[in-house]
């Protein structure tokens, strides 16, 4: 497993058209993990299986206007309203 911070940043750092990842830190240790996630991040790419799932549940719950209960495991490619998914 992966910590959830971890997963958010080499994820954004993937992704096609993020230029910028906005991170934060409250303190030392907080920054010493996001500067290993993204080291990480450099070396090993989230596989696309992974990449995949997150982008799924991004889709089914990004905005709470498309949110629902309705989205079938099986997408073929397309969310419920008929958008295109990554």
């Amino acid at each position: 497993g992966m910590e959830l911070g971890e997963m958010a940043v080499r994820w954004g750092m993937q992704r096609d058209g993020v230029t910028t990842l906005c991170v934060g830190s409250s303190n030392v240790a907080q920054l010493e993990d996001l500067i290993r996630w993204k080291e990480k991040g450099e070396r090993e790419r989230l596989g696309p299986e992974v990449m995949w799932e997150i982008d799924r549940v991004h889709m089914k719950n990004r905005n709470p206007v498309f949110a629902n209960d309705k989205v079938p495991k099986e997408w073929y490619g397309e969310g419920l309203i008929g958008e295109n998914i990554p």
